[in-house]
């Protein structure tokens, strides 16, 4: 039963429904919350009241809810609030606007040129024709190569947050020797295994995801800014969906080739059984995005036709 109360003390709300007035009294009851009610006879409204102050704010949020007009605010990851304050890092911002002057230039020039300039390779019946001739640059130029603007767009958003929060960690040197073990790694281990008809930055962005979650994960005091937990399970979840070929011809090898790569980095500060732990954990999932490919193409490996 609900219990008049004249002597009220700090208001939660009104209604004129008695039934809903008692449902509100008794769920606050079995959070240890007293809620009484006085009621206005000429309006026949029930007015709530709570005791305690401190118990006010939870009082009216029960109340709302049970009214069905409560909507709850949105509260963004402290993590969230610290990547977007950072400053852009002038690596990552030459990546971002090369990535892009590139693509432009592909859209609304010549996608065949842009792409005979910069791919890992021209020739497929001979293996690396054109790095051996000396174009040393595209073992890594393919990191700049977009195919529309969905892949362009959601490469360069990864890498705008996960580029300034690692560049700021590691210092513009370090950052940049790590884009180009992460990006010729990625493309040549997709080049030898399904040939050159591939580009994007992901291979880079899944190896800067995969240092921050193992670097993070053992280093909780750095300095270096973490992901939220379903930020990484949101880009691991994309990239076994990847590799079920549903989403059209990816560059998965790219993306196991710098996950693995990026999880050995971050792992490498580590000392004893847990970074080996790590290590052999980052080799396996290569591994197995190699066999998932391979069985795509039938066991036939690309590399093995140039022989």
């Amino acid at each position: 039963m609900i219990m008049y109360e004249e002597n009220y003390t700090y208001p939660v709300g009104s209604l004129r429904d008695l039934a809903k007035a008692n449902e509100i009294i008794n769920v606050l009851k079995k959070r240890s919350i007293l809620v009484n009610y006085s009621q206005d006879l000429e309006t026949n409204e029930y007015h709530l009241f709570c005791e305690k102050e401190s118990n006010l704010e939870e009082s009216r949020i029960v109340f709302l809810q049970t009214m069905g007009l409560y909507k709850k605010s949105y509260e963004p990851d402290p993590s969230y609030v610290l990547i977007k304050s950072l400053p852009m890092t002038q690596v990552t911002l030459f990546c971002i606007l090369f990535s892009i002057l590139i693509y432009i230039a592909s859209e609304f020039y010549s996608r065949e040129q842009v792409f005979q300039y910069l791919t890992i390779a021209n020739d497929m019946s001979k293996f690396l024709f054109e790095v051996k001739s000396g174009e040393i640059y595209r073992l890594l130029t393919p990191i700049f190569l977009h195919f529309n603007f969905m892949h362009i767009l959601f490469n360069l958003m990864w890498l705008k947050d996960l580029g300034k929060i690692i560049e700021k960690h590691l210092g513009a040197t370090r950052f940049i020797l790590m884009i180009i073990a992460l990006g010729i790694s990625s493309n040549m281990v997709q080049y030898l295994i399904r040939g050159p008809n591939f580009g994007g930055m992901s291979g880079v962005v899944y190896g800067l995801l995969g240092y921050l979650w193992i670097f993070k994960k053992f280093n909780e005091d750095s300095d270096l800014i973490g992901l939220p937990k379903r930020d990484i399970y949101m880009m691991v979840g994309w990239f076994v969906l990847c590799m079920t070929g549903i989403l059209g011809p990816i560059a998965n090898l790219a993306h196991g080739m710098g996950l693995t790569l990026g999880m050995i980095f971050g792992s490498w500060p580590l000392k004893g059984v847990v970074k080996w732990k790590w290590f052999f954990i980052a080799i396996i999932a290569l591994a197995i995005t190699i066999v998932v490919e391979l069985v795509k193409v039938k066991g036939i490996m690309y590399f093995t036709l140039l022989l």
